[in-house]
């Protein structure tokens, strides 16, 4: 096994083909995950990337750039991350949900499967990539066909300004509302560790009213104003309707709402939801589903932990591993809100998860919504959380 991970970014990636070309990539990999901003055409991104000869193709948008080594690229940016593993199997459907994304999942995994050759088998991961809203379903959906107890990883895909511009791709091209899952079966182990690095304040309510991913009151009351008086945000505070997007997501973002989801050693450890818009009845639209009955806690989060979570995730990876060999390379999530809090110190979190890999190649990209397996919680989808998967360890 041999992993590349390449980044172009700036005039390098302004258009598709010149970004792909920029890269530099060896030809034939047998898993490329690509990663790329908004502004570069998802459809020639996806044409240039086949063109390489992958045998499992899988990618999609990122918020506002792409992380490695270097730091954070911002956009226009393409990074790269390729596995060349002759010895192993590698497989990888897009779909798109058509209103039915448990569906499109469970066909997504059949697909993969028999891409990499293995049907009716379990591989060792699951990459995922879905477009925002549902993705609870798309883990049902992976799991008809796999079971609970193979660990899913992945990321939402995002845009710059929660404002559609999403995209996941693949061998045949992208897809605006779809879902990209891939089934890998490497030759050598991996390791993985996902968390949320909050912790928990005394401010807590059980959801009384819920519609979807609409939470309609706490306590009988409407849920923005439980909130706002918890946290204080002017943002949450008013009620004029609308009031959303990116700047909702970075003033949240050191104080989201948290369930227990399960506990280590009588400890609880949490899964963390995150506001896209208060709505002028008082509701809030979130960004994973709450269930009526469930108790919500306000989670703190303070800078300098969220600016070493990622290292400490990386790290996590290799001691799970019991530091076996050293990485050959990662793949990492992270939450596209959390960046957003923490945009000025994205260079000092690189450097960070480079420290904890032992200088191994990462690529990392920035989601709206995390999927991720808990050690010994099953496989979980939230946000503000991070993912990260070694391999060769």
């Amino acid at each position: 096994m041999r992993i590349e991970t390449k980044v172009a970014s700036g005039a390098a990636a302004s258009r598709a083909q010149a970004a792909v070309a920029a890269l530099g990539l060896a030809p034939r990999p047998d898993f490329l995950a690509a990663y790329f901003t908004e502004g570069l055409d998802a459809e020639g991104v996806a044409a240039a990337l086949a063109a390489l000869g992958p045998r499992a193709l899988h990618g999609g948008t990122s918020c506002r750039g792409v992380l490695s080594g270097a730091g954070m690229s911002a956009g226009p940016a393409l990074g790269a991350f390729a596995i060349h593993d002759p010895t192993g199997d590698y497989g990888t459907e897009v779909l798109e949900t058509g209103g039915d994304p448990r569906d499109a999942a469970r066909r997504a995994t059949l697909g993969a499967l028999q891409r990499a050759g293995r049907q009716g088998e379990m591989p060792d991961l699951l990459w995922l990539t879905a477009t925002p809203g549902g993705e609870e379903a798309v883990l049902a959906g992976i799991q008809d066909v796999v079971g609970p107890d193979v660990p899913i990883l992945g990321g939402t895909a995002a845009d710059d300004r929660f404002a559609g511009g999403w995209r996941v791709i693949g061998a045949a091209g992208a897809r605006r509302d779809g879902v990209a899952v891939s089934v890998l079966f490497p030759s050598r182990p991996i390791a993985y560790a996902f968390q949320s690095g909050y912790a928990p304040t005394g401010e807590r309510a059980r959801v009384s009213a819920v519609d979807g991913r609409r939470l309609v009151a706490l306590d009988g009351r409407p849920a923005a104003d439980v909130y706002a008086g918890w946290s204080q945000l002017p943002a949450l505070a008013k009620r004029s309707g609308g009031c959303g997007g990116p700047d909702l997501l970075g003033a949240t973002a050191f104080a989201p709402l948290g369930r227990a989801a399960g506990c280590v050693v009588d400890v609880p450890y949490y899964l963390l939801t995150q506001p896209t818009a208060v709505h002028a009845d008082g509701s809030i639209e979130l960004l994973a589903a709450v269930e009526a009955g469930d108790e919500l806690v306000m989670m703190r989060g303070l800078r300098d932990g969220l600016v070493g979570r990622a290292g400490r995730v990386a790290r996590q990876t290799l001691e799970l591993a019991r530091h076996r060999a050293p990485p050959l390379g990662a793949l990492l999530i992270y939450c596209g809100g959390g960046m957003m809090a923490v945009r000025d110190e994205m260079d000092e979190i690189a450097s960070g998860i480079t420290a904890a890999l032992g200088g191994a190649p990462f690529l990392g990209l920035f989601s709206f919504g995390e999927q991720g397996c808990f050690n010994g919680g099953g496989n979980r989808h939230g946000n503000l959380m991070v993912a990260c998967v070694s391999f060769g360890v």
